[in-house]
């Protein structure tokens, strides 16, 4: 009983030091300091003294500032703390775009896949151009009507030498798989780019998706 009684005071102990170091923090004076055109270092040296701000609300602080200081009317006159706050938001719209990107792209992986086969040149006495093979399949139980996006090829560097426009609106079957030929794509024997995705060694195929539409009406579109 004495041990369990220890215990709960010493949880209790925690959660009252934990709160009062939050309330501390958010009570520290430097947060209510008003900047002017002229006070921004002697603000630095009181956020330097400051015995209870954080190090997170320190760059916080550093990160707002060189943010919102490019237009000098968004600084002026806000608070330390009104600084953080916008950091802490803006952040957070990162974060949350990244998040969105980062959930579809996956679940574009996981909805179909890519297989280069091969590209073919389409040559006549007036023009040039390039055919491209390959295969979607469909990795989904939802029929897939329409996927658009890039096939990026690189070189040995890993940059990218050229980037052709697939626009596939045709159905996919469920777990099934389809063999793609695109359109003619205009070769330039001027364009060095063009050279070297006809006779470039070791070079590598990409796809980058960009929209995926179901034929139950869902949509993968990859934000901006």
């Amino acid at each position: 009983m004495k041990k369990s009684s220890i215990l709960i005071l010493s949880l209790i102990a925690s959660v009252v030091f934990i709160g009062f170091g939050c309330s501390s923090q958010k009570n520290s004076p430097v947060f209510k300091e008003i900047i002017k055109n002229e006070n921004l270092t002697e603000i630095v040296k009181k956020v330097k003294d400051d015995k209870v701000i954080s190090k997170e609300d320190i760059d916080l602080f550093a990160n707002g500032l060189a943010r919102l200081s490019l237009m000098k009317d968004s600084v002026v006159l806000k608070t330390v703390g009104q600084v953080i706050e916008s950091q802490k938001e803006f952040q957070k719209r990162v974060s949350l775009q990244g998040l969105d990107r980062s959930a579809v792209r996956a679940e574009m992986a996981f909805s179909h896949s890519f297989k280069f086969l091969n590209m073919k040149f389409f040559d006549t006495d007036t023009a040039k151009s390039n055919i491209l093979f390959f295969r979607f399949s469909n990795l989904s139980d939802q029929d897939i009507e329409n996927i658009q996006g890039y096939i990026n090829i690189f070189n040995p560097q890993n940059q990218i030498v050229k980037k052709f426009p697939v626009n596939m609106k045709r159905v996919i079957p469920a777990n099934e798989g389809l063999d793609i030929q695109t359109p003619p794509y205009k070769h330039d024997d001027k364009n060095p780019n063009d050279m070297l995705v006809r006779t470039g060694k070791n070079l590598r195929v990409v796809w980058q998706p960009v929209t995926v539409e179901f034929k139950n009406g869902k949509k993968l579109l990859l934000p901006q």
